[in-house]
């Protein structure tokens, strides 16, 4: 009987290890690769006007100089052959890279891990409809600022310096000022952009689901 209980006991020590090594495994996070702070700003004026893109890039780099995300930003103008479609008066989307010729590794990242967004190329709060940036939307997450917590870093968005047309019913907006500035934050950990929580009134208002 005494051989027997030692037995068990074994048995059961074992399955207590082996069920503390599985819960670790499904708990255990992914690293990603710390990034240098990064910061570019750009003024466009007369932003789609006769057909004219408004293109921006900037590489964000792990601390050994290696790109390891591209951040790329168009118009609706755009037709060049890219990784999604571009719209909106201003539409950015971020991409995860390897090789010298930052080459995409990853679908859009600023699109939240939802199917809805997934499975959208404009979908997400990267893109921007000059309604957004006016009244009660502007200070909206899809307004005037717009932040992206994702694999250990804060990506922050930000459209200042705006110029609007005053002879029309509905203003247009002539110039504005875009910033993307990168700044390590160890507590975002999701490998896309972690989902925010928003009144859904302001987000059919202001991320205009259903255009």
């Amino acid at each position: 009987m005494t051989h027997v209980c030692r037995k068990t006991t074994v048995a059961l020590a074992l399955l207590a290890v082996a069920c503390r090594a599985v819960g670790a495994s499904q708990t255990r996070q992914i690293e990603w690769p710390l990034v240098q702070a990064t910061h570019d700003v750009r003024t466009f004026v007369d932003p789609g006007k006769d057909g004219m893109d408004t293109p921006f890039r900037m590489l964000i780099a792990d601390l050994g100089g290696n790109a390891r995300y591209r951040l790329e930003c168009h118009n609706g103008e755009f037709d060049d052959d890219s990784e999604l479609t571009f719209s909106g008066n201003f539409h950015c989307a971020l991409f995860a890279v390897v090789g010298r010729q930052n080459q995409k590794a990853s679908d859009n990242l600023l699109a939240e891990d939802t199917p809805a967004q997934r499975g959208s190329d404009w979908l997400n709060r990267g893109r921007m409809l000059q309604q957004q940036l006016r009244g009660k939307c502007a200070d909206t997450p899809f307004g005037t600022s717009r932040v992206f917590r994702l694999r250990g870093f804060k990506l922050t968005l930000q459209f200042s310096d705006l110029r609007w047309t005053s002879t029309t019913a509905e203003p247009k907006v002539t110039q504005f000022t875009f910033s993307a500035t990168v700044v390590a934050d160890p507590s975002a950990r999701t490998g896309t952009t972690e989902r925010i929580v928003v009144p859904k009134a302001a987000e059919d208002a202001c991320l205009y689901l259903r255009q």
